[in-house]
């Protein structure tokens, strides 16, 4: 799941609203 630095980033802010 952790292909690219700004993936991470990218991802984890979808979480954030997400949640």
């Amino acid at each position: 799941m952790e292909d690219s630095g700004d993936s991470r980033p990218q991802r984890i802010e979808k979480v954030e609203v997400l949640m």
